[in-house]
Formats: structure tokens, C-alpha cells, sequence
């Protein structure tokens, strides 16, 4: 939550992004890997963050919800890391 706050307290010219980059965390577990984007993505909401702080999370295998019968459809290609 360091960054959260860091972000919070710095301005937009001086920081705007930042990176959380986990290269072994879920590779092979997309489930896993949404439970922990979730687990994150929803204190946010709570700290009522969520219209200055965007999450976004990119994987591997990533497929939107509704898209498990389209795996391949190229929407799911928007979120995929390399």
C-alpha cells in the first residue's frame, strides 16, 4: 500500500504510473492470478480510490469473463502480457 500512497500524496507531474510487476506469481494459474488482482482492486473501492487509481492487470492467458468460450477472441488479446 506504500504505492497507493505514494501516488496519493505526489502530484500527477511528478508521478502518475507505476509498475507492479510479478513474473512468477499465477503464470500458469489465470484464476489465481484474478483472486489477487481482486484482492486488490477492491480496498480501493472501499477507500473510495477507485476514480484516481486505475488497476490494470495484464497475463499471459488472460480471457474476460464472459470470453472462456472465445479464447482466442481478439478482445482478450487487449490484457496479455508477452
Amino acid at each position: 500500500w506504500a504505492e497507493v500512497e505514494l501516488l496519493e500524496t505526489t502530484t500527477d507531474r511528478a508521478l502518475s504510473t507505476t509498475l507492479m510487476i510479478t513474473p512468477n506469481f499465477g503464470m500458469h494459474n489465470p484464476e489465481a492470478f484474478m483472486v489477487f488482482s481482486d484482492s486488490l482492486t477492491g480496498p480501493l473501492e472501499g477507500l473510495k480510490l477507485e476514480d484516481t487509481i486505475q488497476l490494470v492487470f495484464f497475463h499471459p492467458q488472460w480471457v474476460f469473463r464472459d470470453g472462456g468460450e472465445r479464447q482466442e477472441a481478439a478482445a482478450n488479446f487487449a490484457r496479455r502480457s508477452p
